[in-house]
């Protein structure tokens, strides 16, 4: 039988019977180059397809083999080894099967407390803090906005009008104030099943909780307790909602983003986990916030910077230091790319409309020197491969993304 009809015949590749061929697993009839395969050989194919269906490794079936063409199968010491193979698997996957048995209870029992967290009904209600009011603030003539037919529970204002008397408004709905501004570009959509965090790579996975680690010390070491804190672009990375089970409670949180529906979707999500806390929630895709000066203690960016400069001409460290306090601290962390890079020049096509030099550690550094910062960034880690999603699509693989962590303050603290 010529290899052709011996492969079909056992649905088996011609690539897998060479590998048998060359490992001795079979001994076929070779003349030239070709090989003739016998009723023997035909033997040995269902026994190694016998023993690969128990579990024997390509070693063990070639010892099997060895046993079977080199000894009687009726000699008591030949019989005695083939039992002890046997028996030694058999005990082999028995216990390989109590360790699966206890994988597998692992699994369910996480399936199970996952499941409760997920259809948790204890879900709370928030909007915004009374305590806020007094830090929103007209954008454009820079004075406290009014508030307007408000409905109030408990502590948080749940919808209203923000209006000023100059002629600007917003509103308050579901507890979020919504200024009107809406993001109308096509380069980003709300990620409501937060997919930029799926399969971003090893390398980047790992170079991104150094990140996450550096902040959450840095943070730990603050008295925050009565201070502002603010995060924005949060439909990329969400510092305070990935860390809040350990971050301080007694703080008032700042969140904006250009999508009022990613708002809504971590809003829902933080008063199933969490209730009495003080959440200010900004829908705005401008550049120019209704939020007081100096009314924010600690800007955090976990890669915030890197998403606001897509879809504007400057970092967002320029249009919000007003907002900053003089003592205010910065806690961040930054991708940067090589000056010449090709991923650069692609993202650059990609979203036209923001910074000329995006994703350039240096000019982010001193974009912030400008506005009065002095920034300390450690390198965390270099990525050089990702997969092709959300504001990976345009990287080269092969180019080094930087991950950088990073504090800052106005001047020269010890």
């Amino acid at each position: 039988m010529k290899i052709g009809a011996f492969c079909e015949l056992y649905d088996v590749s011609r690539d897998t019977v060479r590998f048998y061929v060359k490992n001795g697993l079979l001994a076929p009839k070779v003349q030239g180059s070709r090989m003739e395969f016998s009723q023997k050989d035909r033997d040995d194919l269902e026994f190694i397809i016998k023993l690969k269906g128990m579990k024997f490794s390509l070693e063990e079936i070639n010892n099997f083999m060895f046993l079977r063409r080199m000894a009687s199968m009726t000699d008591p010491a030949t019989l005695n080894q083939c039992l002890e193979l046997l028996v030694r698997k058999k005990n082999e996957i028995a216990m390989l099967r109590e360790q699966l048995d206890k994988s597998i209870e692992q699994i369910n029992e996480e399936i199970r407390e996952i499941t409760i967290r997920k259809n948790s009904t204890s879900k709370g209600i928030s909007g915004v803090p009374l305590r806020c009011v007094e830090m929103l603030y007209c954008p454009k003539c820079r004075k406290q906005l009014n508030i307007e037919d408000a409905h109030i529970v408990s502590k948080y204002i749940i919808s209203g009008a923000l209006t000023c008397e100059c002629g600007y408004c917003a509103g308050i709905q579901n507890g979020i104030v919504r200024t009107g501004n809406v993001y109308t570009g096509t380069h980003d959509m709300p990620d409501l099943e937060r997919k930029l965090y799926h399969d971003t790579g090893s390398e980047f996975n790992t170079a991104a909780l150094r990140c996450t680690d550096y902040m959450r010390e840095k943070i730990g070491k603050m008295d925050l307790r009565g201070k502002n804190v603010f995060e924005a672009n949060i439909n990329g990375f969400f510092f305070t909602y990935n860390f809040l089970s350990s971050l301080p409670h007694d703080v008032t949180y700042i969140i904006v983003d250009k999508y009022a529906e990613t708002l809504e979707k971590y809003k829902s999500n933080i008063e199933s986990q969490f209730q009495g806390l003080d959440i200010l929630y900004i829908a705005d895709a401008g550049e120019t916030l209704p939020l007081a000066p100096r009314c924010i203690d600690l800007y955090l960016a976990l890669f915030g910077e890197n998403e606001y400069g897509f879809y504007h001409k400057q970092c967002q460290i320029h249009d919000i230091h007003e907002c900053l306090k003089e003592d205010s601290q910065i806690i961040g962390a930054y991708i940067g790319l090589p000056p010449q890079s090709e991923s650069r020049v692609r993202l650059r096509k990609k979203y036209p409309e923001g910074l000329d030099r995006m994703l350039d550690p240096r000019d982010f550094a001193e974009e912030y020197r400008r506005n009065g910062f002095r920034l300390i960034m450690e390198k965390m880690g270099v990525a050089v491969k990702t997969l092709k999603h959300h504001m990976y699509t345009e990287h080269v693989n092969g180019e080094p993304l930087t991950l950088y962590a990073y504090c800052g303050d106005r001047g020269n603290r010890e």
